[in-house]
């Protein structure tokens, strides 16, 4: 999944990408909780431990704010 989810961030020319596997435990849409990890754009990557899809989505934001605050 990393080799791909760093793939499309290229070949996309975003400076973010959210992947997660949804196949995992206890993710995807049939549950209240979700993991991913964020890919940036210097080949960082951060993973978000299962949580809840809102603690997950304020991670991403907070990424996301983060990334447009850099100088």
């Amino acid at each position: 999944m990393p080799e791909r989810a760093r793939a499309k961030l290229a070949a996309k020319g975003v400076d973010l990408m959210v992947a997660n596997d949804v196949s995992a435990p206890r993710t995807g849409f049939d549950h209240d909780t979700n993991e991913v990890t964020i890919f940036g754009p210097e080949g960082e990557s951060r993973r978000i431990s299962l949580r809840s899809k809102v603690a997950v989505a304020d991670a991403i934001l907070d990424r996301v704010g983060a990334l447009l605050s850099a100088p």
